[in-house]
């Protein structure tokens, strides 16, 4: 009796551990967490979207409250936003990730730190997984490319001839 009633317990304890095994195994996504959509562009879409890359790389884009159509997205501004680091103007990112493979898109979004007002911190240290970067990457390249590049980026001791907002304003300019 005691010999039955060991190999069930013995049985019993090596299905729960499986179970667990099996539970945890679908329940814990390994890596870094990540946009689930029903396909890349769909999830590059979202990140887009709720990262705030049309403030800035869409022109008009807070004017319309958010409703121009994806045909208009990313496509830079002539704009610039002006601070300590000179004046920054947001590139057309529908003609630049056309230009750059996918691996050296995520490489940048890893390696840059410049002193603009890009969030960079944002993407960089792992804060956002390769997955998503590469979502991001296939949706704007999904758009196709269109518009113009945006100025080149100034110097601080070089006034704009184009629009531009103060960043960060000098002292005195309140």
């Amino acid at each position: 009796m005691f010999a039955r009633s060991g190999v069930w317990a013995l049985l019993s304890a090596a299905c729960a551990a499986a179970a667990i095994a099996w539970c945890a195994r679908g329940g814990v996504a390994a890596g870094p967490p990540h946009v689930e959509a029903s396909s890349q562009i769909a999830a590059g879409r979202y990140v887009v979207q709720s990262a705030g890359c049309n403030d800035c790389h869409t022109p008009g884009w807070a004017v319309s409250n958010g409703t121009l159509p994806e045909s208009a997205w990313l496509t830079g501004s002539s704009v610039g936003s002006r601070g300590p680091w000179g004046t920054a103007y947001p590139p057309n990112l529908r003609l630049f990730a056309h230009a750059l493979p996918v691996t050296a898109w995520v490489q940048l979004f890893r390696t840059s730190n410049g002193p603009g007002p890009m969030p960079w911190w944002n993407f960089s240290h792992g804060k956002m997984s390769d997955r998503d970067l590469a979502a991001i990457h296939a949706f704007i390249r999904h758009l196709g490319p269109a518009g113009t590049a945006a100025p080149i980026d100034l110097p601080p001791n070089v006034e704009p001839s184009t629009a531009y907002t103060w960043a960060v304003p000098p002292a005195g300019r309140h």
